[in-house]
C-alpha cells in the first residue's frame, strides 16, 4: 500500500505515452483504473471496452530498486504477443517506460495493423515515443515526487489537493524545468478555485502563472494548455 502511488503513477504515464502515438486507440486512465484491484478476465475487459489488446503488469519498488513486469495480451487468441521483466535502479525508470511503450507500439502495429515492409521503422517508433514524453523530468527524485503528488491529486478533495501541491512544489524545486509538474500545479490551483477551497481569483491567478511557466518550458505540452 505504501507504494500504491508509484504503481499508479507508472501505469498512468504509460497510458499517456501510448495515447499520444499515432494510430493507437487507448482507453482513458479513469476507465482503465476501474479494474484496479479486481480479479477480472481479459476477455470480459475486452468486451466491455471494445479493445483488441490488454496491457497488464505489476510494479514493485524496494528502496532504489524497481521491478516492473509487463505483458501484451491479444485477447482473440488468448496469447502473449510480448512480455518482459525489468529489474532496474529507480534512476532507470524513464528508460523502462520508454522500452515498454516502444515494445507495445511495435508489437501492436505488427499484429493489429498488419503493417509490412512499408511499416514505420524502429527509428520512427522511437521518435514517436520520445515525442510523447515531452515535459518529463530526468530527475528520479523529482519524478517520484510528481507521482506522489498525482496520487493525491486524483483523490480530488481539499485536503489531498493541498498535499498534492506540496509534492509538486518540491518536484519543481528539484527540477525547475519540469514542465509536467508545473502543469500539474496549475491544475491543482484551478481545482481549488473552482471548488471554493480557496478564493476563485487566487486559484485562477496561481493556475495561470504555473500554466504559463509550463508552456515557457515546453510550448507543446498538452497539460499546460
Amino acid at each position: 500500500p505504501e507504494q500504491e502511488y508509484f504503481s499508479d503513477g507508472i501505469t498512468e504515464d504509460i497510458i499517456t505515452d501510448l495515447s499520444k502515438v499515432s494510430g493507437l486507440f487507448v482507453v482513458a486512465r479513469n476507465t482503465a483504473f476501474t479494474y484496479k484491484g479486481k480479479a477480472v478476465k481479459v476477455q470480459e475487459v475486452s468486451q466491455e471496452l471494445g479493445v483488441t489488446f490488454i496491457l497488464e503488469g505489476s510494479v514493485r519498488k524496494a528502496g532504489s530498486r524497481v521491478r516492473i513486469t509487463a505483458q501484451l495480451v491479444h485477447v482473440a487468441t488468448d496469447s502473449h504477443l510480448w512480455s518482459q521483466t525489468y529489474d532496474r535502479e529507480l534512476t532507470d525508470i524513464f528508460a523502462v517506460q520508454d522500452d515498454i511503450a516502444h515494445a507495445v507500439v511495435t508489437e501492436m502495429r505488427g499484429a493489429l495493423m498488419r503493417e509490412g515492409s512499408a511499416a514505420p521503422g524502429s527509428a520512427q517508433v522511437t521518435a514517436e515515443v520520445q515525442s510523447a514524453v515531452k515535459g518529463r523530468s530526468r530527475n528520479a527524485e523529482a519524478y517520484r515526487l510528481h507521482l506522489q503528488g498525482s496520487f493525491f491529486l486524483n483523490r480530488y478533495n481539499a485536503e489531498d489537493m493541498t498535499r498534492a501541491i506540496g509534492y509538486f512544489h518540491r518536484a519543481v524545486e528539484l527540477d525547475p524545468g519540469y514542465a509536467s509538474a508545473w502543469a500539474s500545479l496549475s491544475f491543482c490551483y484551478l481545482t481549488q478555485g473552482v471548488n471554493g477551497w480557496v478564493p476563485v481569483a487566487e486559484g485562477a491567478e496561481r493556475a495561470r502563472e504555473t500554466a504559463t511557466r509550463a508552456l515557457e518550458i515546453e510550448p507543446d505540452l498538452a497539460a499546460g494548455h
